[in-house]
């Protein structure tokens, strides 16, 4: 029996770091989603499940300065007729843009509406702001301008011509 020594009892080290740590950030559950905090969550958290918890502030539609209007958080797949079928429940439409990738001609999931009249386009930030379309919630505020503009709402004509383009001489 001699001739095998006992093991030294080694002290459970790696044990204890474990127990002391910090749990792990980012780890995905059963279900593939990822929780920040490494707990189970009601609702798998998220920034898109926070915002649907908190409705926007609806914006001011005294704010809305013009007949233009910017729509945004709009589904890929919605085309300008899509818009304007919306839109004509609210006023008459002049024009839908949607703004897409010159490279991959995919909707950017945003665009700009230009109503017939101002208190059109006010009504329009009022109705359907933060209401659901085509399984998003549309945001809708007044477009930032593109320029100045006249009376008529057509852009104003320039005073004096950008440097780059010839002057006429008659």
């Amino acid at each position: 029996m001699g001739l095998s020594k006992p093991e030294p009892a080694r002290p459970a080290k790696k044990a204890a770091k474990k127990a002391a740590r910090a749990p792990k950030e980012n780890v995905r559950d059963a279900s593939g989603r990822t929780s920040k905090d490494g707990g189970d969550r009601e609702g798998g958290g998220g920034k898109t499940a926070r915002a649907r918890q908190k409705p926007r502030p609806t914006p001011d539609s005294s704010q809305v300065d013009g007949k233009r209007l910017y729509i945004g958080n709009l589904s890929y797949d919605a085309a300008e007729h899509d818009l304007e079928d919306l839109l004509k429940g609210v006023g008459a439409v002049r024009k839908i843009e949607i703004v897409y990738n010159r490279n991959t001609h995919r909707s950017k999931g945003y665009g700009f509406a230009e109503m017939a009249r101002v208190d059109e386009a006010k009504r329009a930030v009022e109705v359907l702001h933060d209401q659901p379309f085509m399984g998003r919630t549309l945001i809708v505020n007044g477009a930032k301008s593109k320029g100045p503009v006249d009376s008529d709402g057509d852009p104003a004509p320039q005073e004096n011509p950008p440097p780059n383009l010839p002057e006429n001489e008659e």
